[in-house]
């Protein structure tokens, strides 16, 4: 059970990088035309793959006693800021992200799990 969750952590981890890579390639190359309902849809199963890319970590870790590097730990705050910056934020103020915010947002989610990856790899 250990292992077939471990590779389900790493297989959504890979998973979230190419969401988050179409995402954020998808909004750098808009034209202006609405959002379909297939990349809206993406970005809510983002949204659910990273819950539960948290969940499994947390199980792995608390229940399991698998051993990670204290990096990955601290790394895994990152898409917790950048939810923060870029989504409560604006939502406090009344300020709604332009096609260039959306695209940095989910260029710095790619980013941050891909940093997680490599700390919990490398570190």
């Amino acid at each position: 059970m250990v292992e077939w969750m471990r590779w389900l952590h790493l297989g959504s981890a890979g998973l979230l990088i190419g969401v988050y890579g179409l995402l954020a390639w998808r909004w750098g190359t808009r034209k202006k035309t609405a959002f379909s309902a297939f990349y809206r849809t993406l970005a809510q199963t983002g949204r659910l793959i990273l819950l539960w890319e948290y969940l499994n970590g947390f199980i792995l870790f608390n229940s399991y006693r698998l051993p990670v590097s204290g990096w990955h730990h601290y790394a895994s705050l990152l898409p917790v800021a950048v939810i923060l910056i870029f989504q409560v934020l604006p939502g406090l103020f009344d300020y709604e992200l332009d096609e260039k915010g959306m695209r940095q947002m989910w260029l710095a989610m790619l980013i941050t799990v891909a940093t997680i990856s490599m700390a919990g790899w490398f570190c």
